[in-house]
C-alpha cells in the first residue's frame, strides 16, 4: 500500500493506494494559525477490515509533527484514533 498526499490550497488530503486502486482517503483543512483539521476519513467497502483508516489518520498525525502543526479532528474516526495514542 502507498499513501500519496495531495494539496490544493488551503486543502488536501492523504490517499490510500492498493495495487494502483484507490483504496481510501482522508481530507483535510489547513488554517493560517498552524493547524491541520481532519475531516473525513473513507475506506472504500472492498478494502474495510486492513487497517487502512487508521493508516492514513497516522499519515496526516505525522505529516502535522513534520509541519509544527497542530491538529483538529473533526472527523470522528480520526477522534477515536487520537484518542487511543
Amino acid at each position: 500500500m502507498e499513501i500519496k498526499l495531495v494539496i490544493n490550497g488551503s486543502s488536501g488530503s492523504f490517499r490510500a493506494i492498493v495495487d494502483n486502486v484507490e483504496a481510501g482517503f482522508i481530507s483535510f483543512a489547513l488554517r493560517p494559525n498552524a493547524k491541520i483539521i481532519l475531516e473525513h476519513t473513507e475506506v472504500f467497502p472492498e478494502f474495510s477490515g486492513k487497517g487502512i483508516a487508521k493508516k492514513l489518520v497516522l499519515s496526516a498525525v505525522r505529516y502535522a509533527k513534520e509541519n509544527n502543526l497542530a491538529v483538529e479532528p473533526i472527523c470522528e474516526y480520526a477522534q477515536k484514533v487520537l484518542a487511543s495514542m
